[in-house]
């Protein structure tokens, strides 16, 4: 088991963002906002996104490594052809692991985009 999102399962463009923000629908969470629109590929990418509200460059990434991590042990169980995009609302700031964690579990189950049967 690869514990890696590979290079072609993320967005980097501004297009994708773009097009997911328009098109995508939205999931609100304590510390997060989730947006999801489909895809025409065979495979999910993701896309974090962590404003200036949120404090300086030292907590937006600090706040982006969290994100990553909690995505790279649950990705493997995300349903494929979506597009995924995770903002950092400003109440993310200082918060733990755990509770960053189950706060985006809780919007992925929202979304109805993990496969329980592996997790």
């Amino acid at each position: 088991m690869t514990l890696t999102i590979p290079k072609n399962e993320q967005i980097k463009r501004t297009f994708d963002y773009k097009r997911v923000y328009e098109n995508g629908r939205r999931y609100y969470g304590k510390y997060l906002i989730f947006f999801v629109c489909n895809n025409n590929l065979q495979y999910s990418r993701v896309g974090i996104s962590v404003g200036k509200k949120v404090g300086g460059s030292v907590k937006r990434n600090r706040i982006k490594r969290l994100l990553r991590e909690i995505l790279r042990h649950i990705w493997q169980n995300v349903i494929k052809e979506r597009d995924i995009v995770v903002v950092a609302k400003k109440e993310a700031e200082g918060k733990d692991l755990r509770a960053v964690w189950q706060d985006l579990e809780g919007l992925f189950k929202k979304a109805g985009l993990l496969d329980e049967g592996n997790l």
